[in-house]
């Protein structure tokens, strides 16, 4: 109950005090995935328990719209959030502008909403560069707790949080 009051607070105040349509982007990694097959693993035990441990997390959020990247291990994160918050899911693909042209599409499509992107140890920072123009540490292989939230106001101007989400089993 603390984490989701938690995530509350850091939504609440990066509202922008003005008012005017705010956008609430929020990036996480898959959970964590199976060895095999190496190609599409799906999610392990621990993940599908994560996984359903970050719906609770976002269960205050208001989330309208959750991309996913087309892996299993992406998906099997983001069907839990879908479900709980009857979010639209929206499969994307991993192209070579795939950051650019995610951070592009939320800015068009998702004003004044609360989108969820689950992505991998590469993509998720790549896409919080492509908001906000800020540099995020690479996530290792073996991080799975990191939440990022962006915020973007109406002017255009970003504001990001990093949580570190307790998610683990």
């Amino acid at each position: 109950k603390r984490i989701v009051l938690l995530l509350g607070l850091v939504i609440t105040l990066a509202a922008p005090s003005l008012g005017g349509a705010q956008t609430t982007v929020i990036l996480v990694r898959h959970a964590e995935k199976e060895d095999a097959p190496p190609t599409d693993p799906p999610l392990a035990i621990e993940g599908r328990n994560r996984a359903t441990r970050l719906a609770e997390y976002l269960s205050t959020a208001n989330v309208t719209t959750v991309y996913s990247t087309p892996f299993a291990r992406s998906l099997q994160t983001a069907a839990p959030v879908v479900e709980a918050a009857k979010a639209k899911l929206v499969e994307t693909q991993v192209t070579g502008n795939y950051a650019t042209s995610m951070a592009q599409r939320i800015k068009t499509d998702n004003v004044g909403q609360t989108v969820v992107v689950v992505g991998h140890s590469n993509t998720t920072p790549q896409v919080v560069k492509a908001l906000t123009g800020v540099d995020v540490p690479a996530i290792p292989e073996t991080d799975y707790g990191n939440l990022y939230i962006v915020t973007i106001a109406a002017d255009g101007k970003t504001s990001l949080f990093t949580v570190s989400a307790p998610l683990a089993s």
